[in-house]
């Protein structure tokens, strides 16, 4: 990839903090842009220790979401008892330091395709394509779907189905006819979502589950989608359990527990269902 990531690592241990930098550095499918113990500017990518003599990475990571809501964290730690409190600020993922060989690989992996997802074109005409990221929602009518944008309206002679599986992870079917890109959701009520710009949206029974369960936040009666934070969906977990083919442990029940949602996390952000 051509561009360059700004990134931050935030750790007391200073000699873990430039083996991942050197990681990093050597990581060679994106470019970094790498600075260490920076709190005063916007990263991109903020790599987090949780457990620090005078900073809890935790705290920190939620003023890091108020005030850069675009940018992603990822916890680096040997705790991983500390898990469920990360889990509370929606972390990209969750690497273990002393397992950081094997598990850095597949969420900088993770983190590529994201990349390489904002840089689809949807091709309206010989002349045209669209970036893909640009598209709040397409409607089907007839044989055309109707693409909007924030400025435009498109028409293009193709079905939606196909046009859903061109798409990022960040569209979703709402009902039969149309499909959003939750990063222009603002907002979801019981029957509609209302996108940034105000239009509102039918939502159907059959879509609300897939939609409603992704990471999301609550004020009042209203459910808000800060979807800027959060790639890609995202299950609801009531009972977590490891994923497949990852491996158990034989301690107590409450570190396999931890062990299960570290795996999780190391795919896809998640919400405990109290």
């Amino acid at each position: 990839m051509g561009d360059v990531m700004k990134v931050v690592i935030i750790d007391d241990d200073i000699n873990f903090a430039n083996k991942l930098k050197n990681y990093l550095i050597k990581f060679n499918t994106i470019s970094f842009d790498i600075e260490v113990n920076n709190y005063d500017k916007e990263f991109e990518l903020y790599f987090l220790d949780i457990d620090m003599p005078d900073m809890d990475g935790i705290s920190y990571a939620r003023s890091i979401k108020k005030k850069y809501p675009l940018s992603r964290i990822i916890f680096v730690s040997y705790r991983s008892d500390l898990v469920f409190d990360a889990i509370q600020v929606f972390p990209f993922s969750f690497v273990r330091k002393e397992k950081m060989n094997e598990e850095l690989p597949m969420v900088l992996e993770e983190i590529c395709e994201l990349e390489k997802d904002k840089k689809k074109m949807l091709k309206i005409n010989e002349q045209f394509s669209l970036p893909v990221d640009n598209i709040c929602y397409i409607e089907k009518r007839g044989s055309y779907a109707h693409i909007y944008t924030e400025s435009n309206v498109y028409k293009l002679r193709k079905s939606l189905s196909n046009i859903f599986d061109f798409m990022n992870s960040h569209f979703v079917y709402i009902n039969k006819g149309t499909i959003v890109n939750m990063k222009y959701v603002n907002e979801y009520q019981k029957e509609n979502i209302i996108l940034k710009d105000g239009t509102v949206l039918y939502m159907s029974r059959g879509r609300r589950s897939q939609t409603l369960h992704r990471p999301s936040y609550r004020h009042g009666n209203k459910q808000l989608v800060p979807w800027q934070t959060h790639e890609h969906p995202c299950p609801t977990i009531e009972l977590l359990q490891p994923r497949h083919g990852y491996p158990r442990y034989s301690e107590s029940p409450l570190y396999q527990l931890c062990e299960a949602v570290v795996g999780i996390l190391r795919c896809c952000p998640i919400r405990i269902v109290r």
